[in-house]
Parts: C-alpha cells; structure tokens; sequence
C-alpha cells in the first residue's frame, strides 16, 4: 500500500539546510506507513561510529533521540554494513526539536525505503496543548477546530491554538474538507478531545485502500 503523497509535500518539509554544523537535534519518530519489508526500526551512525538505533513507532510518538546531522541531513540504514541510506531527513537550520516522519518509499526509489517530512516539534512550531494539521493531500483542504479556520495547501501545515469552545469533556468540533475539482468534499465532521497537557496531529491524504481522501489523527503528549 502506497499513499498517494504529491512532492511539494516532502520539497516543504525536507527543505535544505545550512552547511556543516555540530548542533544536536533533539529528534522523534512517528512512522505513517511501513515499507513492504515492515522495517520497524533504522539506525544512525553518529561521530566516532557510534551507532543510535531508531524506533519507528505506527502509534505513538517515540521519545526524544539527540542526533547531529552532517551538513543538516541525518541518513539513516537499515544494516550497520550498508552504505547507502533507508531514509533521508533533512533538517531546517533553524530546528532544535523536530519530529520526523517516515513513510513508505515507492519501489521506484528503492534502495530507499522511506521518504520522510520534518515538523518543528518546538512550541514555536507546534501550539502548546494545541493541533498541527499536515496537508498530504494533492488540493487544498479547509479545516475547523473549534472556533479555528484555515485553508492549507498541499505539502503544508498549519498550526491551531487549543480550542476556546469546549464542552464539560473538553471536546470540540472538528472539521476538514478536501477540494475536488470545483467542489468541496467534507471527510471529517466530528468531535475531539483537547485536554490541557496533549496536542493532536492530523493527516489529510489520499487513501489508495478506498480511492477516496481521508484524514487520521496521533495524540501527543506536550511534555515530550
């Protein structure tokens, strides 16, 4: 299964970064979909060959790893032995904290298992107890949550401050639509739960199991 991700996503995510550096990134995984292989971990050859081992979680956000990218990229392999990289994150100069995000390489990239996306994983980047929404989708989507509006293009985000609307359980309304054409297709109408101490990440993209849009959801501790 093969999610249908436009390159302007992973151009905006991946963009370049500055020349050689020695800061440490403070990095956590998230993985969106497995390769074919099932590859649930990667690992990162550091300075002095020091190896750090990946976890590539399908659920939860995984804890923080301190990584120093070379030259703003962080390659990571799936054998200890191989030189050429599963996966490859390029890291904004600017990003202390990042959330990377591995999903499934098409065949056609092989030896690469794993296109991936960095998120701004700071309070600057992701709204304290807040929502991030990752627009993966190839149209525009319009999202609400709560009294929040914003319309995203593909390959964007955008950030929403924790609802002021809240009921007695901290649930407020949530909405997305994708554009199709001229028209506008609403996927998601519900509810969800923003208590204090968590933020939410949503994905818009395109399912190839359904051949229709649609949208999931990760629950994040913001004390990570």
């Amino acid at each position: 299964m093969n999610f249908r991700i436009i390159a302007t996503a992973l151009a905006f995510y991946c963009s370049p970064a500055g020349a050689q550096d020695q800061r440490t990134v403070d990095c956590h995984f998230l993985c969106f979909q497995r390769d074919g292989e099932n590859t649930a971990k990667l690992s990162v050859r550091q300075k002095d060959d020091q190896v750090v081992t990946c976890p590539l979680p399908l659920e939860l956000v995984s804890k923080g790893f301190p990584l120093i990218p070379n030259r703003g990229v962080i390659d990571f392999i799936k054998g200890l032995d191989d030189k050429v990289p599963a996966a490859r994150a390029r890291i904004p100069a600017d990003v202390k904290k990042a959330l990377i995000v591995f999903i499934a390489a098409p065949l056609e990239k092989a030896p690469l298992r794993y296109d991936t996306f960095v998120l701004d994983f700071s309070s600057k980047g992701f709204p304290k107890d807040g929502s991030m929404v990752v627009n993966l989708y190839a149209g525009d989507i319009r999202v609400s949550i709560g009294e929040h509006r914003a319309q995203i293009k593909p390959g964007k985000t955008a950030g929403f401050e924790r609802p002021e609307k809240r009921n007695d359980f901290n649930m407020s309304g949530v909405r997305i639509e994708f554009q199709e054409l001229a028209m506008w297709n609403e996927v998601t109408d519900t509810t969800g739960r923003f208590p204090s101490g968590q933020q939410q990440l949503f994905f818009a993209f395109w399912d190839p199991r359904n051949q229709s849009p649609s949208c999931r959801s990760f629950l994040i501790s913001s004390d990570m």
